[in-house]
C-alpha cells in the first residue's frame, strides 16, 4: 500500500472513532421510552406524566437534543452501546 493510501486509511479510522464516541439521541429516547413503558400509563401519575412529556419534546427537538448531547457529553460520559 502506497504512503498516501495509508495516510488515507488512518484518517478513516480516526473519523469513525469519533463517530463512535458520540452518543446518539435515538439511544436516549429509547431508552426514555423504555421508562415510561415500565410506569403504567396514567396521565394523573406524575412519574408516567413527566416521562411521557419529556419524551414528547425531546422527540420534537431532536435535531437541537443532538446537539445538546454533542456539546456536552464526553468521552466515557454515557453508556456503551
Amino acid at each position: 500500500m502506497k504512503d498516501e493510501e495509508m495516510k488515507g486509511e488512518e484518517m478513516k479510522g480516526e473519523e469513525m472513532k469519533g463517530e463512535e464516541m458520540k452518543v446518539k439521541a435515538e439511544l436516549v429516547i429509547a431508552e426514555l421510552n423504555r421508562l415510561r413503558s415500565d410506569v403504567d400509563k396514567d396521565m394523573t401519575d406524575p412519574e408516567y406524566f413527566a416521562l411521557h412529556h419529556a419524551l414528547c419534546f425531546i422527540s420534537y427537538k431532536m435535531g437541537e437534543f443532538q446537539k445538546y448531547l454533542d456539546e456536552v457529553v464526553k468521552d466515557g460520559e454515557h453508556p456503551e452501546r
